[in-house]
């Protein structure tokens, strides 16, 4: 086989390699519609002003604070532990 023979299959195998990689790769990745959820029912609804929508806000808004609350129970709790000296 003469030289340019052999790069021209040099390049081909590359190719066809990297295409193949690139296809696997699409396939392992998620898809941005697979089974996330997102946080918007219990979000405000942000442009509805009327009395339902304001109240399902205030429910939303209790319980992100109730949430919170008992985060910071959790990082106060840890903190005193680590205060201990033995």
């Amino acid at each position: 086989m003469s030289q340019n023979t052999k790069v021209a299959v040099a390049i081909a195998v590359i190719v066809v390699l990297g295409v193949g990689a690139y296809y696997w790769y699409q396939q392992m990745m998620p898809q941005e519609d697979s089974t996330f959820t997102t946080a918007t029912s219990t979000a405000p609804s942000g442009t509805s002003t009327t009395d339902d929508s304001l109240l399902e806000d205030t429910a939303a808004i209790d319980a992100e604070l109730k949430g919170l609350t008992a985060d910071q129970a959790t990082v106060e709790s840890s903190v005193d532990d680590s205060e201990k000296t033995y």
